[in-house]
């Protein structure tokens, strides 16, 4: 059966691990396709370009919660299907994942989903997310990075408790930023989503159909108001391709057939997994027929069990 998979790689570090994902998921109908975050000073040399094997030469410098990871993204997805035109599945991956099926599982899975769209959407806001006031805070409030994890969420114009605690939160974590935190209180105007949009939300990561694919990226660029609007969110990643595929396909699915461990609703990422704590949920995992991969894993004993389970089943 013939069915081309492209799988596109975001990642910043563990060469070795990203090798470790490509080589396992090689195949005559898998493609791949790395960006590796500009500021990286890890050398990814290790990994050999070939005909399956590409990497993005538009490289962004990205910043966890703004809108350079959504710019990574898009420079990534252009890039994989300018590339890899036979490809009709294309599903994007962290250089921190690893694949809890092989790709002819993979290849077989979504060959029988021809067309379907796997990305989580929630209508925004929804108590069903794990953000602040269901999201809501995202689409109406103006971002303001505090540090590297942590950003406040500021409303103009409006005396609230939400604004009062992300004012605290300013206090507490940058004072610098407080002037410009008063800025977007007291002058701002209220953010407005574009005409015509209903926002929705969830993982960034998601497994889309090549005419999707296609049609978001050429509709992003017809309408840069959306971007621009974007560059006031708060992790505008968890948001971007979401909001688009749940607007424009009629084939969506939003399980992304994908294990994620959250310690915390609080958290900004998820729990990294060991083979001490984890071999009997990895277990369960390859035994699982909806997941294909895990996130957060670079242990290096983790792998070698998981990749020798999987071997097995072959």
């Amino acid at each position: 059966m013939t069915y081309n998979i492209c799988y596109l790689i975001l990642c910043h570090k563990n060469p070795e691990n990203v090798k470790k994902i490509i080589d396992f998921l090689y195949a005559d109908d898998a493609f791949f396709v790395i960006h590796v975050d500009e500021k990286s000073n890890e050398d990814f040399t290790i990994i050999k370009e070939d005909n399956h094997v590409k990497f993005v030469r538009n490289r962004i410098s990205t910043t966890w919660g703004n809108i350079s990871v959504v710019d990574a993204v898009i420079s990534l997805s252009k890039f994989a299907i300018n590339t890899f035109k036979e490809a009709q599945h294309f599903c994007l991956i962290s250089g921190a994942d690893f694949p809890m099926k092989s790709h002819a599982y993979i290849k077989e899975f979504l060959a029988k989903k021809t067309g379907v769209d796997f990305i989580q959407g929630i209508m925004l806001p929804s108590e069903r997310t794990k953000w602040l006031e269901g999201g809501r805070r995202r689409i109406e409030a103006y971002v303001l990075p505090l540090n590297a994890h942590r950003n406040a969420t500021i409303e103009p114009r409006k005396l609230s408790v939400g604004n009062f605690r992300q004012i605290v939160k300013v206090l507490l974590t940058s004072f610098a930023s407080l002037p410009k935190a008063l800025k977007i209180w007291l002058t701002y105007p209220k953010r407005m989503v574009p005409s015509g949009i209903k926002m929705y939300g969830g993982e960034m990561w998601w497994m889309l159909s090549k005419s999707t694919l296609t049609k978001v990226l050429e509709w992003n660029v017809d309408n840069p108001d959306y971007y621009i609007y974007h560059q006031d969110s708060q992790v505008p990643d968890e948001m971007y391709f979401n909001t688009l595929v749940w607007n424009l396909s009629s084939n969506v699915n939003p399980d992304i057939m994908r294990y994620i461990s959250w310690v915390s609703k609080q958290d900004p990422s998820p729990r990294w997994m060991s083979y001490k704590e984890d071999k009997s949920v990895v277990d369960k995992m390859i035994d699982n027929p909806n997941i294909l991969f895990a996130r957060k894993i670079e242990e290096p004993l983790l792998i070698r069990y998981i990749t020798s389970k999987l071997e097995s089943k072959k």
